[in-house]
């Protein structure tokens, strides 16, 4: 089921799109908060890239002061990092 999540596709697995690895996550996304701010987007899975590395992420940001494709711009960053870090680690 995770593997079939289509909601959030702009966090964890956008920078994991290009690699044909198997996603599986779900997202969670928060109301406003009364000031304005977004109380919580969320995404965890786990990854399993062609090379045999596998791998489980979860990024939870809380009280966001940007708006809902910018800190979902920062949970992707910080996906394709994770990804990068261990793969390039791999190479060595």
């Amino acid at each position: 089921m995770l593997e079939q999540c289509r909601t959030g596709l702009d966090r964890l697995a956008v920078p994991l799109l290009p690699t044909n690895a198997t996603i599986g996550h779900k997202t969670g996304t928060g109301f406003p908060t009364p000031g304005g701010r977004i109380s919580a987007i969320n995404d965890c899975g786990y990854v399993c890239l062609l090379d045999g590395t596998s791998y489980s992420i979860a990024v939870f940001v809380a009280d966001s002061g940007y708006d809902m494709t910018a800190t979902s711009d920062i949970i992707a960053e910080i996906s394709k990092i994770v990804w990068k870090s261990l793969t390039e680690h791999k190479k060595k």
